[in-house]
C-alpha cells in the first residue's frame, strides 16, 4: 500500500493555516482602537459650578467602581482596577459646558501604542464611565445618548 505524501502534507499545512487564522480572528475581535470622549457637551441650562461639576463626575465614577482623584479644579485623574489584574487610567478635563474622556495608562489589557489598540473591556468600562457622567450632570436618568462607539 503506497502511502500519498503530497496529500498528507497538504491536508496538514491548512490544518495549520486555520489554526493560525483562527488566533488571529480571536485577538483581532478582543482589541479595538481605544475611544476618547472630546469635550461631550451637557446641554444644561442649570447655573452649575465648576466645583459641583466636579464632586458630581467623582461621584459618577464612584458608582461605576472608579477611584476618583481631583488633581485640580478642572481635571480628575479616574483609575479602575478589575479582578485585581486589568487596570485602566483615563484624564477627565471637564467644565461647566463639556468634559472629556483621554485615555492615560493600562496595564494588562494589551495596550499598542503603535497601533493604538487595546482591549474592548476599556472601552466598554469608558462608555460606561461617560453614560454615568452624563445622567449625573444633566439630571436626566430616562434615556441618556452617548456617542455612537463602532467596534474598530
Amino acid at each position: 500500500m503506497k502511502v500519498n505524501y503530497n496529500r498528507w502534507y497538504i491536508t496538514l499545512l491548512s490544518l495549520l493555516l486555520i489554526v493560525a487564522l483562527a488566533g488571529c480572528l480571536k485577538t483581532a475581535i478582543r482589541y479595538s482602537v481605544v475611544k476618547n470622549v472630546n469635550h461631550k457637551s451637557l446641554n444644561t441650562t442649570s447655573g452649575m459650578t465648576l466645583a459641583e461639576a466636579g464632586q458630581l463626575i467623582q461621584a459618577a465614577g464612584v458608582e461605576r467602581n472608579w477611584t476618583m482623584n481631583m488633581k485640580e479644579p478642572g481635571h480628575i485623574i479616574g483609575f479602575i482596577l478589575v479582578r485585581s489584574k486589568h487596570r485602566a487610567v483615563v484624564d477627565i478635563n471637564y467644565t461647566t459646558k463639556s468634559f472629556s474622556i483621554d485615555y492615560k495608562d493600562s496595564s494588562n489589557l494589551g495596550y499598542n501604542p503603535g497601533t493604538g489598540r487595546i482591549n474592548k473591556s476599556y472601552n466598554n468600562w469608558v462608555y460606561n464611565l461617560e453614560k454615568a457622567i452624563l445622567i449625573k450632570l444633566t439630571g436626566n436618568s430616562e434615556k441618556i445618548e452617548a456617542d455612537e462607539w463602532e467596534d474598530d
